[in-house]
C-alpha cells in the first residue's frame, strides 16, 4: 500500500499569508474610517442645509407680514419701529431694530403688523387680542448657557405713538431654530415715491445708512419707501464634522467677516423678502 506524504505551509508562505491578511484588514479599516468621515461631513452639511432652508422659509413668511393692516381707514403702518437704544449694554425696549457692526450674532429685526383675525405670535401661539391691535415681532440670535446659538423671537404689543412696547400675558421669547450663527439684513430703499403695485428699489442699505438718508433721524424714516428686506443667515452643525481644525471666513451681506477656526463646516443662506406694506 502506497502512503501519500502530507506537508503544511512553509514559514515563507505563512508570512506572506499573514502580510496579505494584515494588508487587507488595514485597507478595510481605512475604507470604513473614510466612509465614516464622509458620512459625518455629509450629515453636518445636510443638517446645516435643513436648518438654513427652514429659517429662510420661516423669516420669509414672517417678514412678509410687515406693515400689515386690514383697516382701510387706518394710516399705513411702518414696517419697523425705531432703531434700538442701548443703555449699559441692554436695550431699553426689546421691540426695536438693531444694526450690528461687529462679527457677532448679527442684527435684530423687528416688524410691525396688526394682529388681524385669529392672531398668533411669531412662534405660533394664539393671542387674545383685538384684530386692530398693533404688535411687534422681533427676531434675533442669542447664545444659550450651553454655548449654542439659537434664532429666537418674541411678540409684544406696540404703541406706535410712543414707540414703546409692552409684553403680552403668557407670551415669552421662544427659540425657533438651533445652529444659527449670524443674522444680517439690508433694506431695499426706493429714492422716489412708490406707485401702488409697482416696486422700484434703488439700492439695498444697512439700517444705519437708511437712517442717514433721513438726516440720521430714525423717527423720520419713510418706511413706505422700504420695499424689500434682504436677509442672510449663517448656519452650523451641532457637532464638529471635519477631521482637523481649519480657519474659514464667511461674509453675510455687509457684515464684517465671520472668522472661525474649528472643525465645523458652516453655510450661508440668503433671500430677499418683498414688503407688502402698500
Amino acid at each position: 500500500m502506497r502512503i501519500n506524504k502530507q506537508s503544511g505551509f512553509s514559514l515563507i508562505e505563512l508570512i506572506i499569508a499573514a502580510a496579505l491578511g494584515v494588508g487587507l484588514t488595514i485597507a478595510v479599516i481605512a475604507i470604513v474610517i473614510s466612509s465614516n468621515r464622509s458620512n459625518t461631513i455629509a450629515d453636518g452639511i445636510s443638517q446645516s442645509q435643513e436648518t438654513g432652508r427652514f429659517v429662510i422659509s420661516y423669516l420669509n413668511s414672517s417678514l412678509r407680514q410687515a406693515g400689515f393692516t386690514a383697516d382701510p381707514d387706518r394710516d399705513l403702518l411702518p414696517i419697523s419701529p425705531v432703531i434700538c437704544v442701548q443703555n449699559s449694554g441692554s436695550m431699553v425696549d426689546p421691540s426695536c431694530t438693531l444694526d450690528s457692526i461687529t462679527a457677532d450674532v448679527g442684527d435684530r429685526i423687528t416688524i410691525l403688523r396688526e394682529a388681524g383675525d385669529n392672531p398668533e405670535s411669531c412662534a405660533g401661539a394664539d393671542l387674545a387680542l383685538g384684530a386692530d391691535t398693533v404688535i411687534a415681532d422681533s427676531f434675533w440670535i442669542e447664545t444659550d448657557p450651553d454655548n449654542n446659538n439659537d434664532l429666537r423671537c418674541v411678540t409684544r404689543i406696540f404703541d406706535i405713538n410712543n414707540n414703546t412696547s409692552t409684553p403680552i400675558a403668557g407670551i415669552t421669547e421662544q427659540p425657533i431654530a438651533r445652529g444659527i450663527v449670524g443674522l444680517h439684513a439690508l433694506y431695499g430703499h426706493s429714492s422716489s415715491e412708490h406707485i401702488t403695485g409697482a416696486r422700484n428699489v434703488s439700492r439695498y442699505v444697512s439700517l444705519a445708512d437708511l437712517a442717514e438718508i433721513y438726516g440720521n433721524d430714525a423717527n423720520n424714516i419713510d418706511w413706505q419707501r422700504v420695499q424689500a428686506i434682504r436677509i442672510a443667515v449663517l448656519t452650523e452643525p451641532t457637532a464638529p464634522n471635519t477631521r482637523a481644525d481649519a480657519t474659514r471666513n464667511y461674509i453675510l451681506l455687509d457684515s464684517p467677516s465671520y472668522t472661525r477656526t474649528d472643525r465645523r463646516l458652516r453655510q450661508v443662506f440668503s433671500t430677499t423678502v418683498t414688503m407688502l406694506n402698500y
